[in-house]
C-alpha cells in the first residue's frame, strides 16, 4: 500500500467518522415538509411536531431563525454539532395566522438511530473494500489501485451523503453530482479489468472512449437539471431520482461487463469472483427495480419500504468483492448468491407484469388483489426466471442429465452402448470435462483396458490389483491428490504410475461387481467450467456410477449367454448338416442297392418267372409272389430315399420340387387341400438358403397341419426376377383364430424356424388374415449370409467397440416376434 493511498484512506475514513459522529445526534421531527413550498405534508403521531401543535396543510415560514426560502442557498440548514436538549424554533402559517413553535426533539428514535447505523456501515464497508484491495499482492497492478481508490472515494462519499441529506441541500446536490456523473460511470469501466484478468489494450482503449462520452453526456444532463430546476431544491428533486436510476443502470451494464468477462475467462478462481460479483450487482439492481416499479403498482404497500432499502441493499456489491478476495469456496456462496438473484428477478418480473396490467386497465390495483395474485403467480415464475440462459441452472441440469443417464443405462445391455450412454451423460453434466473410461475385458483378466479417451493422456491399460490397493473398499469416488499421496509409499510399474500422475487428471470413479472387485474406471479432469467437483457433484456422480456397474455387470453376463447361445446354435447347426449329410449318405447307399441289388433281383426272377410258364407252370405263382414282394420293396426304398434326399444340392433349381415333396411329406394322411405354388422361372440359390427354407417349410405345414385345424393350405414361392431382389416364400393356412401365437413349452417349432430364418438372414412374420388363417411370410436373401467366427466365447473389446453384434446372436429364445394373434399353432 502506497503512502499516497494511506493517506486517502485516512483521510477519507476521517470523513466517514466526523460525519458520523455529526450526524448521529440528529433527531426527527416528526413532520414530512414539500421541500419547494414549506407546507407540512404529514405529521408523525406522537412526534415532538405533533406534541408541538403542527399539523398537516400548516406551512413553514421561519425555521432556526431563517426564512424557509433561504433553503436554496444556505450551507447548513441545521446548527451542528446538535447537542442534547436543543430547542427547534419555527414559525408556521395556518388560515392567516402566523404560530410560532418551539420543538424539543428529545433523543433520536431506536429506529432512526439504526437506519442511520446501516447507512454508516454501509459507507465503512465501501472504504474497507478499497483498503483490501490496495493490500492484496496484486495492487502493484495500477489498474487494481484505481479500483482501491474507486471503493475508497464511494466509501466517503456516502459517509458524506448521510450528513448532507439532512443538513445541507447544497452539498447533499455536489455529493449527488459526484456520485451520479462520476463514480457512477466509473464503476462500470472499473468492472472490465477487476476481478484482475488480462485485457486487451484496444478492448480498454475503447472503454476509456465510452468512459469519457458517458461522463460527458451526464455533465451534460446535470447542467440541463441546474437550468431547469431553477432552486436547490428543484434539482435536488430531479438529482434525486436521477442517481437512483444512474447507479441502477451501472449495476445492470456492471453485470453485463462481468458475465461476459466470465465467458472468456478460462481462470477458475477468477471466474467465481466474476460471478459473484455479476451476481451481486444483479441482485441490487432488481431490488432496487422491484422498489421503483412497486411504487407505480403499489405504493401504499412500498411505502412500508424505507429510504435506507437502497443503501443498504447496495453494500451486497462491496462484501461480494471482499467475500471473493478471501475466500477459498466461493461455490456456496455463488450458489448462494444466484438462488438470491433468481427470487429478486422473480419479484421484479411480477411487478412488471402488475405494472403493465395496470396501466392497461388505468386504475391501481388493490393490495389484496396484488398480494393474492403475487403468491398465486410466484412459482411458475420463478421455474421461467430460473430457466433462463443467463442463470444457466448448471447444477440442476447437471443433476437432471446424470439422473437420465442412469435410466439409459437401463435400456441396453450392449456393451458399447453402456460405455457411450455413461461417457456422454458425464460430459453433457460437466461441460465436456476431460476423461477417461476402462473397462475389464475378462474376469479373469487383471488388468482394465481404456475404451474411451477424450483429452486426457492415460496408458492404454492399468492393473485391477493396482486399484484394489489405493482405492477403499467403501469408496466410490477418490480425488487425484488422495491416491498420488497413496501411491506415494507403494511401488508402481510404469503403466500404473502414468495413470496415477497422469496431466489433468481430478477425480476417480471406480466401478465394481457385486463381489466389491473392480470391473472398470471412470477418470475426469476439470469440470468445463472449471469449478471444482462439490459435494453434490461426488454424490450424484456416485449414484451413476453404482448403476454402471451394475449395468456393466449385467452387460458381461448377458455377453456370456449370447456367445453360449451362439455356440449352442452353431453347434445345433452342425448337427443338422451332419444330419443331412449321414442322410444323404444312407439315401445314396439305400440309392445303390435299390438300383443294383433290389433291380438285379427283379430283373432275374422275371427271366426265372419267364422260364418256368414254360418248364414248371407249378412255380409260377410262387414266383410271381416273390416278384411283387421284390417289388414292393423297391418301391419302398425308392420312397424312403425320396424322403431322405428332400434337398440336393447339386441340384438348386430344383428348389420348388424339393419344398412341394417337403409339404406333401409333412402332410401325409392330412384330408385338407395342398397346394404348392411357384411363380417366375426358379433360380440358382446358396446352398444355406435352400436347406433353411425347406425346413421352414416342414415345420410351417407341419404347425398347420397339427395345430391350426385348417382345411387348406397354400405354399407359395415368389422367385426373384432380379439379382439383388429377394426370395418370399408363403405358408398360408385357412385355420380359425384362437388367441396369441405362441410358443408352447416342450415345443419348438417356432423358435426352430426363427432360427432358420436368422441363420440366412431372412425375415419370418405371422400375419392374421381378414378372413381367417394365419401367413407364415419368410423373405430371403439368395446368397443367404456370411457365417458368424464363433472361434472364442469372449472377444476383445477392439478400441471403443466390443465385438459384440446382435444380427449374429439374434435374439434370445422368447421373441416378441413369437406372439401373434393365432390358435395353439407351434
Amino acid at each position: 500500500m502506497t503512502r499516497r493511498f494511506r493517506l486517502g484512506a485516512t483521510l477519507a475514513l476521517l470523513s466517514i467518522g466526523i460525519a458520523f459522529w455529526l450526524y448521529w445526534p440528529l433527531p426527527y421531527l416528526g413532520i414530512d415538509i414539500d421541500p419547494a413550498t414549506g407546507r407540512i405534508l404529514a405529521v408523525a403521531p406522537g412526534s415532538s411536531a405533533a406534541q408541538g401543535g403542527l399539523l398537516p396543510g400548516d406551512q413553514i415560514i421561519t425555521i432556526y431563525g431563517y426564512p424557509w426560502a433561504e433553503m436554496n442557498s444556505r450551507l447548513l440548514l441545521v446548527p451542528l454539532p446538535w447537542r442534547e436538549g436543543m430547542i427547534t424554533p419555527l414559525q408556521a402559517l395556518r388560515d392567516g395566522e402566523t404560530l410560532a413553535i418551539s420543538l424539543d426533539p428529545g433523543r433520536a428514535s431506536a429506529a432512526l438511530q439504526i437506519e442511520k447505523v446501516l447507512r454508516a456501515l454501509a459507507a465503512f464497508t465501501c472504504w474497507a473494500t478499497g483498503v483490501f484491495l490496495a493490500s492484496t499482492p496484486q495492487a502493484a497492478n495500477p489498474r487494481l489501485r484505481w479500483a482501491a481508490w474507486f471503493w475508497v472515494a464511494l466509501g466517503a462519499t456516502l459517509g458524506l451523503l448521510l450528513l448532507f441529506q439532512s443538513v445541507s441541500d447544497l452539498l447533499l446536490a455536489a455529493v449527488l453530482w459526484l456520485l451520479s456523473t462520476i463514480l457512477a460511470p466509473t464503476a462500470v469501466l472499473m468492472h472490465l479489468w477487476y476481478p484482475s484478468r488480462p485485457l486487451a489494450t484496444e478492448t480498454l482503449l475503447r472503454a476509456q472512449r465510452w468512459w469519457l462520452v458517458a461522463l460527458l453526456l451526464l455533465q451534460g444532463t446535470f447542467v440541463i437539471f441546474v437550468v431547469v430546476g431553477h432552486t436547490t431544491i428543484g434539482l435536488l428533486q430531479l438529482l434525486d431520482t436521477s442517481t437512483i436510476v444512474v447507479f441502477l443502470g451501472s449495476f445492470v451494464l456492471s453485470a453485463g461487463v462481468l458475465w461476459k468477462a466470465y465467458q472468456e475467462t478460462t481462470i477458475s478462481h477468477i471466474r467465481r469472483q466474476i460471478r459473484l460479483i455479476a451476481w451481486a450487482c444483479a441482485v441490487v439492481a432488481c431490488v432496487w427495480l422491484f422498489v421503483l416499479l412497486g411504487q407505480v403498482v403499489a405504493p401504499t404497500l412500498i411505502g412500508v419500504v424505507p429510504p435506507v432499502t437502497f443503501t443498504v441493499v447496495a453494500i451486497v456489491v462491496p462484501l461480494a468483492y471482499l467475500v471473493g478476495g478471501v475466500g477459498r469456496d466461493l461455490l456456496r456462496v455463488d450458489l448462494l448468491a444466484r438462488q438470491l438473484v433468481i427470487h429478486a428477478g422473480t419479484f421484479v418480473a411480477l411487478v412488471a407484469l402488475l405494472a403493465v396490467v395496470g396501466q392497461l386497465n388505468q386504475r391501481t390495483l388493490a393490495p389484496t388483489l396484488l398480494v393474492a395474485v403475487s403468491v398465486a403467480l410466484y412459482r411458475p415464475m420463478f421455474g421461467l426466471i430460473q430457466r433462463l440462459p443467463v442463470f444457466g441452472r448448471a447444477e440442476e441440469r447437471a443433476f437432471e442429465r446424470l439422473g437420465a443417464t442412469t435410466t439409459l443405462l437401463g435400456s441396453t445391455l450392449e456393451a458399447p452402448q453402456l460405455a457411450r450412454i455413461v461417457s456422454d451423460g458425464v460430459r453433457d453434466a460437466f461441460r465436456n470435462p476431460p476423461l477417461a473410461l476402462y473397462l475389464q475385458h475378462s474376469p479373469s483378466e487383471q488388468r482394465l483396458k481404456r475404451i474411451v479417451a477424450q483429452r486426457l493422456l492415460t496408458p492404454e491399460r492399468v492393473g485391477v490389483a493396482t486399484l484394489s490397493q489405493l482405492v477403499q473398499r467403501d469408496e466410490v469416488l477418490v480425488s487425484t491428490g488422495t491416491l498420488q499421496q497413496r501411491a506415494a509409499s507403494r511401488g508402481l510399474d510404469t503403466s500404473d504410475a502414468a495413470l496415477i500422475y497422469a496431466p489433468r487428471a481430478s477425480l476417480w470413479g471406480l466401478l465394481r461387481d457385486t463381489r466389491g472387485s473392480p470391473i472398470g474406471l471412470l477418470v475426469l479432469g476439470p469440470r468445463g467450467d472449471l469449478d471444482p467437483y462439490r459435494e453434490q457433484d461426488m454424490r450424484e456422480l456416485g449414484r451413476l456410477l453404482g448403476a454402471a456397474a451394475l449395468a456393466f455387470t449385467n452387460s458381461a453376463a448377458y455377453e456370456k449367454q449370447v456367445r453360449a447361445e451362439r455356440v449352442i446354435r452353431k453347434l445345433y447347426h452342425r448337427l443338422q448338416e451332419i444330419q443331412d449329410e449321414a442322410e444323404a449318405m444312407i439315401a445314396r447307399e439305400l440309392h445303390h442297392v435299390l438300383n443294383v441289388s433290389v433291380r438285379l433281383n427283379i430283373e432275374a426272377l422275371e427271366r426265372v418267372l419267364k422260364r418256368a410258364e414254360l418248364v414248371a407252370p407249378e412255380l409260377s405263382d410262387e414266383l410271381e409272389e416273390l416278384l411283387e414282394t421284390e417289388q414292393a420293396a423297391g418301391v419302398m426304398l425308392r420312397l424312403l430315399c425320396d424322403s431322405l434326399v428332400l434337398t440336393n444340392r447339386s441340384e438348386p433349381r430344383s428348389l420348388a420340387s424339393s419344398l412341394r415333396r417337403t409339404a406333401e411329406h409333412a402332410a401325409a394322411g392330412w384330408e385338407g387341400a395342398l397346394h404348392v405354388q411357384v411363380d417366375q422361372v426358379p433360380v440358382d440359390v446358396a446352398p444355406q438358403v435352400y436347406r433353411e427354407l425347406v425346413a421352414i417349410t416342414r415345420e410351417g405345414v407341419t404347425n398347420a397341419v397339427k395345430h391350426g385345424q385348417a382345411s387348406e393350405i397354400v405354399v407359395a414361392l415368389r422367385v426373384p426376377a432380379g439379382e439383388d431382389e429377394p426370395l418370399v416364400l408363403s405358408i398360408r393356412n385357412d385355420g380359425p383364430l384362437q388367441g396369441e401365437i405362441m410358443a408352447k413349452a416342450g415345443h419348438f417349432g417356432l423358435h426352430f424356424m426363427h432360427e432358420s430364418a436368422a441363420r440366412i438372414g431372412a425375415t419370418i412374420a405371422w400375419i392374421p388374415q381378414a378372413t381367417g388363417g394365419v401367413d407364415v411370410v419368410v423373405t430371403a436373401p439368395r446368397v443367404g449370409r456370411p457365417e458368424p467366427d464363433d472361434s472364442g466365447l469372449l472377444s476383445d473389446w477392439g478400441g471403443i467397440v466390443p465385438t459384440i453384434n446382435s444380427d449374429d446372436t439374434g435374439e434370445s429364445p422368447t421373441r416378441p416376434e413369437d406372439t401373434v394373434k393365432r390358435g395353439d399353432l407351434q
